[in-house]
């Protein structure tokens, strides 16, 4: 499995739901695939048996995996690109390093600076002190907590599946908390590989769907669809890797030193309140 794994809905099920735009016709299920485990997959205890039986009746007619995200897998691509790819170019410091691999001390220090600096008088503090990291995230689902950074140059994913809905039940089928490190080389060419797939089926994609377009001229799609404009906007989104490795945030030398500065004290956060994580090494996906 590749790090970001996707299907397509099928071309039936697209149109009788979507405008035929790119974006639109990106409908379908995805997932992120770490040693083995579909992260994102949800638990089917979070549904009845009725509801459970129409979930999968619903995925097997569009083509797609059952419990698992469905929406428009651009949505995961786009922040792919924009919300982590940046993230990792730079090594962070030891010490904000320290301050990511503990999620208590993660979250009291993203507090502090929601507090203390969101509307300090310096714009630029803010930035500044936050813990440097990048994101998955995926319109408006419901995901695992992830957040990924570069140390030592390798890739450290923080991972939470331990959510659970309003009735204490756990929304995924994988639960639990860990760091997964890898290669930063062996990240970019996840990158890579999800931007060429999503970009090669998506050429096939729309070639089905002017297909179905013409073989069938009454349906509310076919009266709109335009090719022309849709593939033009097909060669614009094949750019879009290019453009993202343009983009490198880089990590602020000065964390502690800022920190301290803005009344935060870094190292006796993480003195008083330990929270160790497993660190676990990516050998598969």
């Amino acid at each position: 499995m590749p790090l970001f794994d996707f299907t397509l809905r099928n071309t039936t099920q697209t149109l009788a739901a979507n405008s035929p735009c790119w974006y639109w016709l990106t409908d379908g299920s995805y997932n992120i695939c770490i040693n083995g485990k579909r992260l994102l997959s949800y638990n089917p205890a979070i549904s009845t048996a009725n509801e459970r039986a129409q979930w999968k009746q619903q995925a097997a007619a569009g083509g797609l995996h059952a419990y698992e995200p469905e929406y428009y897998v651009v949505r995961l691509y786009e922040d792919v690109l924009a919300e982590a790819l940046p993230y990792t170019w730079n090594n962070v410091s030891e010490m904000q390093h320290q301050c990511l691999l503990n999620p208590t001390v993660y979250r009291m220090v993203s507090e502090e600076c929601d507090d203390r600096l969101l509307f300090h008088e310096d714009k630029s503090l803010y930035d500044k002190c936050h813990p440097y990291c990048g994101q998955f995230g995926s319109g408006y689902m419901m995901l695992p907590e992830f957040r990924l950074w570069r140390y030592a140059d390798e890739i450290y994913i923080y991972w939470n599946g331990n959510g659970k809905n309003p009735h204490g039940i756990s929304w995924f089928q994988h639960t639990g908390e860990a760091v997964f490190v890898m290669d930063a080389g062996a990240f970019l060419r996840e990158v890579e590989d999800f931007h060429h797939r999503l970009m090669n089926a998506m050429a096939e994609h729309i070639g089905q769907v002017q297909d179905y377009c013409i073989r069938h001229p009454d349906i509310p799609a076919a009266v709109i669809f335009d090719y022309a404009f849709v593939a033009a906007d097909h060669e614009r989104r094949r750019q879009s890797l290019d453009k993202a490795l343009r983009r490198k945030q880089s990590a602020n030398p000065d964390f502690e030193r800022d920190n301290l500065n803005a009344g935060i004290h870094l190292r006796q956060l993480l003195a008083e309140y330990p929270h160790a994580v497993e660190i676990v090494r990516v050998v598969d996906f």
